[in-house]
């Protein structure tokens, strides 16, 4: 099994969701970038996909102050 470390912002945005029995899922290049060992730079955003509403979503990412877009329910964080 492997262990991926994530930066604080997913985190708090996974707790976030957790605390509110919804899941948030990380997809996307950010994954691949981790597990291929490419640098967290090469990644210019993270992807969530999540089983939220999108309105639950605007309200965990807003005090973040993290840009969003919502296309096919999923959550892009910039």
């Amino acid at each position: 099994m492997t262990t991926l470390e994530i930066d604080a912002l997913a985190k708090d945005l996974g707790d976030r969701f957790q605390a509110a029995d919804r899941e948030l899922y990380l997809v996307g290049g950010v994954v691949r970038d981790t597990i291929t060992g490419r640098a967290a730079a090469d990644s210019p955003d993270t992807d969530f996909a999540t089983d939220a509403t999108l309105e639950f979503a605007e309200l965990q990412v807003t005090p973040l102050k993290l840009g969003m877009r919502a296309p096919f329910s999923s959550l892009t964080v910039e």
